[in-house]
């Protein structure tokens, strides 16, 4: 039998059934699966701390920990290399943003003397309600 350059098979004669033409794929690989999906919390978690001590960074210090978590968890993010880069780069610039408004507003009200009044004046209104029973504790 000589082999059929076209093919790669050997030549068969019409009566020849000796050459099995299937072939058993089964070596005993597995078969290909791509790899997990990485998440984006990260990134997204970043992002949303970011945001939400950017809006509360004029108001005494209730955006601080909201902005060093934005910028922390941003790090992170960008450290694992995990999905949605910019989420967690806009995270860390809205953190820093946000703590340095913080801290401009910290030093004007240190220098003008505003925030003091600002906290006596609050405190009087919250003494006022309570007296006149506008503010109820459960």
């Amino acid at each position: 039998m000589e082999d059929n350059f076209n093919t790669g098979m050997p030549e068969t004669s019409g009566t020849d059934t000796s050459y099995s033409t299937t072939t058993d794929y089964s070596t005993g690989y597995s078969s290909y699966s791509p790899e997990p999906e990485q998440k984006a919390t990260l990134s997204i978690v970043s992002l949303v701390l970011g945001i939400v001590g950017l809006i509360f960074s004029c108001c005494c210090c209730l955006g601080v920990p909201f902005d060093i978590a934005a910028i922390v968890v941003g790090i992170i993010a960008k450290k694992k290399n995990v999905p949605s880069q910019g989420m967690a780069l806009a995270g860390i610039i809205l953190g820093a943003v946000a703590l340095v408004i913080y801290v401009i507003t910290v030093i004007i009200n240190l220098v003008t003397g505003s925030g003091e009044a600002f906290s006596n004046s609050f405190m009087e209104g919250f003494q006022e309600g309570l007296n006149s029973g506008a503010v109820m504790f459960f």
